[in-house]
């Protein structure tokens, strides 16, 4: 029998989106045969399928990968089966690193535009720039021609050490080829460490990856010497990753031996999850930031440092999950992540919501805006109560309650802003702006720290609507006026993404969020 190799608790939405009907269950490796009727029933209707189907089969069509996914499916919403040419991009992102040539991009008017260049990376060591906008991948060409995103990665990524030739534009420049050296590339976990005050030091991690640990150690440190004698953490949005780097975020600010979390399932022993020495940071204040996008490791942090009454919760309830998946790797290649066990918070929470009807779990999420939660007007659900350390009472309906709700404030939406939003129109604008104005801009705010400081967005505004009426963007005064907070921030935000890269945007962004301006106070 194969043996987890490592536990996984990612939240997994998409699996949730996996086609196909429900054919049956069944367990096989590369090297078994048929040895039931219900696996030679697989196989004669696989076979009828191949000679009967009235059309051509979808290029990815893999009957096993289907009947072994819905299998899954019908067990919990988070088992899953991953065919070996997908674990490689599965598994990237909590690895830590992926092959290929460092980029970031996002596809605007059916074109490749480079978003960010990866310190170090293949991209650029060859100074490759945000902004460029990709036209060939090994002489392919990728432009104009309605090229999915997917495709373009596959393109672009390959083994270790491989070349690959990509032809660019470059605004001001002509054409230009770069060949590059695929490597690997680090993903990191943490996408903002800096000071939001003299004091108050703030760290927004994105997943809980094999790095988060020691990226996590190094953001404290460099906060530390800045300052910093208080921490706001911010887990909104995070949808989980390694239990382990969740035992190691946790730990930071617990003594030795102290328990995190504890998991059992049918076929395992209850497992103690305790920190194995003091942390560093055992006194700090500290206050964590969760919403209905933080789950899994986001929650056994919280919920953790909730129970032993060590850290302010703030914000909306977290998403509910509450399963650990064993990791079984397939003679195939393939992947197993099978759940396991559930984990428990030290006071004896397990916070995994309801799951018996597939639909209504599914929609949980969309339930708690159409129902009013998010904003305030009904209250989350309360299931069987457990007392913290201190003897607060907590309980464990389906998710982390804060301590602190903030209501989700809708108040500045219109039409105006929610044209702008599904058009892009300010991404495309920002990118403009910043690739025609970069070298005027840096020469006026050289850090991030001058921009976000001192930038006049008042000077870019004529521009902007301009840029508006040419895009045929229906421009209300009057929505304006409600949405100005709202649609100036996230032009100001977005701008500081393109010129400073993603910290600048957190930042800007954090200087008008009310859970952090709650937090702060």
């Amino acid at each position: 029998m194969y043996q987890p190799r490592r536990f996984w608790i990612p939240v997994g939405f998409s699996f949730f989106l996996a086609l196909g009907v429900w054919i049956g269950s069944t367990y096989f490796s590369a090297s078994s045969s048929p040895s039931n009727s219900s696996n030679l029933d697989l196989d004669v209707i696989k076979n009828i399928i191949d000679d009967q189907y009235f059309d051509s089969l979808p290029k990815d069509f893999s009957f096993e990968d289907i009947a072994i996914n819905k299998a899954l499916q019908s067990l919990d919403p988070f088992s899953t089966y991953i065919p070996a040419k997908q674990t490689e991009e599965m598994n990237a992102p909590l690895e830590g690193s992926f092959v290929g040539i460092g980029v970031y991009f996002t596809m605007m008017h059916d074109t490749v535009y480079v978003e960010e260049v990866i310190s170090g990376g293949p991209a650029d060591q060859v100074q490759m720039k945000a902004g460029d906008r990709i036209i060939r991948v090994n002489g392919k060409n990728i432009a104009g021609i309605g090229m999915a995103s997917d495709d373009v990665v596959k393109l672009l990524k390959g083994q270790d050490k491989t070349k690959v030739n990509v032809d660019i534009i470059r605004r001001g420049t002509s054409q230009r080829t770069f060949t590059l050296t695929r490597g690997k590339v680090p993903i990191f976990s943490i996408d903002a460490a800096y000071l939001l005050n003299k004091s108050t030091g703030y760290i927004r991690i994105n997943k809980f990856s094999a790095t988060t640990g020691d990226e996590f150690s190094t953001a404290l440190k460099k906060l530390e010497q800045e300052g910093m004698d208080r921490l706001i953490l911010d887990l909104r949005g995070n949808g989980g990753g390694f239990l382990s780097a969740a035992l190691e975020v946790a730990q930071q600010f617990l003594p030795a031996g102290e328990l995190v979390t504890y998991t059992k399932g049918l076929h395992s022993q209850k497992e103690e999850l305790k920190t194995s020495k003091d942390g560093d940071y055992l006194n700090i204040p500290l206050k964590i930031l969760i919403d209905e996008g933080s789950a899994s490791a986001s929650e056994i942090v919280a919920g953790a440092l909730q129970d032993l009454d060590r850290a302010q919760i703030f914000g909306r309830r977290s998403f509910g999950k509450g399963l650990v998946q064993g990791q079984f790797d397939l003679p195939s290649g393939a992947q197993l992540r099978l759940t396991v066990a559930k984990y428990y918070t030290p006071s004896g929470r397990c916070i995994q919501k309801d799951f018996s009807d597939m639909d209504a779990f599914e929609m949980d999420v969309n339930k708690r805006f159409e129902n009013g939660e998010a904003f305030g007007k009904s209250q989350s659900p309360k299931g069987k109560a457990f007392k913290t350390k201190k003897g607060r009472t907590v309980y464990d309906g389906g998710g982390i309650s804060p301590d602190i709700f903030i209501p989700l404030d809708t108040s500045n939406y219109t039409q105006l802003w929610s044209s702008l939003l599904e058009k892009g129109t300010i991404v495309d604008f920002a990118d403009e702006f910043v690739n025609a104005n970069k070298s005027v801009l840096l020469t006026k705010y050289s850090t991030e720290n001058s921009f976000v400081n001192s930038f006049n967005l008042r000077e870019v505004f004529p521009d902007f609507k301009k840029y508006c009426e040419k895009n045929k963007i229906s421009w209300n005064e009057k929505d304006y006026q409600k949405s100005e907070k709202i649609i100036n921030r996230y032009l100001f935000s977005q701008i500081g993404k393109k010129l400073f890269g993603q910290e600048a945007y957190i930042r800007v962004s954090n200087q008008f969020d009310p859970v952090i301006v709650k937090a702060l106070n």
